[in-house]
């Protein structure tokens, strides 16, 4: 299907351009029902990004404040874990490491480009390209297991939010 768009200036201005085309006012008011699921879909979709990026920093920034009591990465040493994505030629990589005052750095690459960055006093996530949100979302599960086994005591650490994760409503 191929959509022209003209600007009309007025109301007998759509008039006669309906009446050129020929269109039967039953097609045409499906075009518009149409346009307007698309419109509650495209919102829609921006919500679900907006809030996989606001969970992906939810996540990170809890994990990390979890363990911060416990560790001191003041000595500048990084932890990272490799996997292959499924059916994709790039990898990605969760690399977590300190500065020397100890605040944590996370990032996540993908096929070697940074597309996350979170750092205590500095987040960049609401700047993950859109294509890019599911990747790392969908990928939250690896940063949890690189986490939990470095970390040892991180299973005591959150246990508390399991179990209130846990209770019935």
């Amino acid at each position: 299907m191929i959509y022209y768009i003209q600007f009309l200036t007025t109301s007998r201005d759509a008039q006669l351009l309906t009446a050129r085309e020929g269109f039967p006012r039953k097609e045409k008011e499906m075009e518009e029902q149409e346009a307007k699921q698309i419109v509650e879909m495209l919102l829609k979709g921006s919500r679900g990004i907006d809030l996989m990026r606001k969970e992906i920093n939810s996540v990170v920034g809890t994990v990390l404040g979890l363990i911060k009591p416990f560790y001191k990465w003041g000595d500048g040493k990084r932890t990272s874990d490799e996997l292959s994505l499924p059916g994709v030629d790039n990898k990605f990589v969760w690399e977590i490491s300190s500065d020397k005052r100890s605040n944590f750095k996370v990032r996540f690459l993908f096929g070697g480009k940074e597309i996350y960055y979170y750092y205590e006093t500095n987040t960049r996530s609401i700047n993950i390209q859109m294509d890019h949100v599911k990747i790392v979302y969908d990928n939250l599960y690896v940063f949890i297991a690189l986490m939990e086994k470095n970390f040892s005591l991180l299973n005591q650490s959150w246990k508390p939010l399991l179990e209130i994760a846990t209770l019935e409503d």
